[in-house]
């Protein structure tokens, strides 16, 4: 357990045993930072004082500033129509660029981008130095397959074949505290389940415990995406 703890680089190793431990493994995880509990105390126990240990979550993303010419063969940038640089300005990434033949919406601008992150150099680049800003400049052309289309400064339903991307990305690494929040059962005071989120509001996943009723149940603990509303 310490040498998995150790290798994926977890904050905190926690051992449960129906037959509880011996004093050789007792004092053996005393010596590794490792809390052990036999069944009946890991059942009873208020894991919030375990999940005290538990520093929060580190949310690696990358972040940019970018812009989007679509071009010619020659390089040559091509004007999207007013409406569509208007949605751009509004909803930014969220915008509609990339259309079907008919002019019905296909891809959004964020969509357009996201291949660049795709793109081994890239990740080696903003990995070779996380506190730096990086300078990006990257073609890509349009096979002929997607047929993908754009609305032209005319209004005509143009053929889309490549488009550059220039700006800047890097590294953002946020950190969230955990947040835990205990739901028991009104008339024995027993942990029915436990929940442990973050304090940043906008933080958009929960770690779930749930407690099982009978000693000879597992106790489930998974990831979930946070309910709103």
């Amino acid at each position: 357990v310490k040498s998995k703890r150790d290798s994926v680089g977890a904050d905190k190793a926690i051992i449960v045993s129906n037959k509880g431990f011996t004093s050789t493994a007792s004092t053996k995880a005393r010596a590794y930072n490792i809390d052990i509990f036999s069944l009946a105390e890991a059942l009873r126990n208020d894991w919030s004082h375990a999940f005290a240990h538990f520093q929060g979550f580190f949310i690696h993303s990358y972040g940019s500033a970018l812009t989007v010419f679509i071009v010619d063969d020659g390089l040559r940038i091509l004007n999207l129509h007013e409406s569509v640089g208007k949605k751009v300005s509004e909803k930014q990434g969220a915008a509609y660029v990339g259309l079907n033949a008919d002019g019905s919406e296909k891809l959004t601008l964020g969509q357009l981008v996201k291949p660049l992150f795709d793109e081994q150099k890239i990740k080696e680049l903003i990995d070779s130095d996380t506190e730096k800003r990086h300078q990006i400049r990257v073609e890509f052309n349009v096979p002929d397959a997607e047929s993908l289309f754009f609305l032209n400064e005319t209004g005509e339903v143009t053929p889309l074949k490549k488009y550059i991307v220039v700006g800047q990305v890097w590294r953002q690494v946020t950190v969230c505290k955990p947040k835990v929040t205990q739901y028991k059962n009104e008339e024995t005071g027993e942990i029915v389940a436990e929940i442990v989120g973050s304090d940043q509001p906008n933080f958009g996943f929960e770690l779930i415990a749930e407690y099982p009723k009978r000693q000879d149940c597992e106790r489930r603990v998974f990831l979930r995406k946070k309910k709103t509303g």
